[in-house]
């Protein structure tokens, strides 16, 4: 299939997805965002493909939506709060978010980790399983200094990820925090000089991609469904998914290699 506003290149189990609008900082435009959905459905089908890896081509992981494209779409602000009352005037299509990335990442089976090696404007990268940051990485969500509330699910995941306080912090401010400060605060897992980016985010992919397909899609499931249970309700729910997990082929064979004292070969 082609595109042109992403690269896509198969490495065993691991799927590349090169964002490739690198004169608009990789922006997101309709465009684009068809080209990714679509490479997800194709992913989606495709049994050998275990792990996602998101990055950007130049110096830039994703530009947020392009500011152009909304002039163009012709977006008029509201001059004062008490001209918009919220919701009741929104087009209702803009309230279903069935094509956000926040979902799509959230309820994909397998792992999407994102290899930040640039610029990360607004939550692309915070809908990502995993992040891993080049030390050339800076990170806002400057959508208060566009006169904008968060968007792209940034106003629930920032939260989950960072805490309550330092989301707000790096909300209210709109301020670009650097790679160092965003493996402090947890916002990424590790940071790596720039060009052991992709060997290291590869290496990482390809580990996760040897095991289990079910259940890697399961442990994702249920450890998102936690953050919204109660720990009685989150445990029912591990206990459904473990037991549906020993009944898989999978598992009869992660036990015959520990018995035969070898590495198991996943279905």
């Amino acid at each position: 299939m082609e595109y042109k506003k992403i690269i896509v290149e198969r490495d065993g189990g691991v799927v590349v997805i090169k964002l490739n609008n690198p004169e608009r900082m990789n922006a997101g435009d309709p465009e684009m965002n068809r080209e990714i959905h679509a490479e997800l459905d194709r992913t989606e089908a495709d049994s050998d493909s275990r792990v996602i890896v998101l990055t950007g081509v130049g110096k830039a992981f994703s530009g947020g939506y392009d500011m152009n494209v909304m002039k163009a779409e012709g977006r008029e602000p509201p001059q004062t709060v008490q001209e918009h009352p919220y919701w009741a005037r929104i087009d209702p299509s803009a309230r279903q978010p069935l094509r956000s990335y926040a979902l799509r990442f959230r309820h994909f089976d397998r792992p999407i980790i994102a290899a930040v090696n640039g610029y990360a404007i607004g939550g692309l990268c915070l809908a990502c399983d995993i992040r891993i940051a080049s030390e050339k990485a800076k990170f806002c969500f400057m959508y208060t200094k566009r006169g904008l509330s968060p968007a792209e699910g940034s106003s629930y995941l920032l939260p989950h990820i960072v805490g309550i306080s330092k989301a707000l912090e790096l909300a209210f401010t709109g301020e670009m925090v650097d790679a160092k400060e965003a493996e402090r605060i947890g916002l990424v897992s590790k940071v790596v000089p720039h060009e052991e980016l992709m060997p290291v985010t590869m290496e990482l992919a390809h580990r996760i991609a040897k095991n289990p397909p079910i259940a890697i899609g399961l442990t994702k499931y249920v450890m998102y469904k936690a953050l919204q249970m109660s720990i009685e309700d989150s445990m029912s729910l591990q206990n459904v998914a473990h037991t549906a997990s020993t009944l898989t082929e999978d598992h009869k064979e992660g036990i015959r290699a520990y018995v035969e004292k070898r590495e198991p070969k996943f279905q």
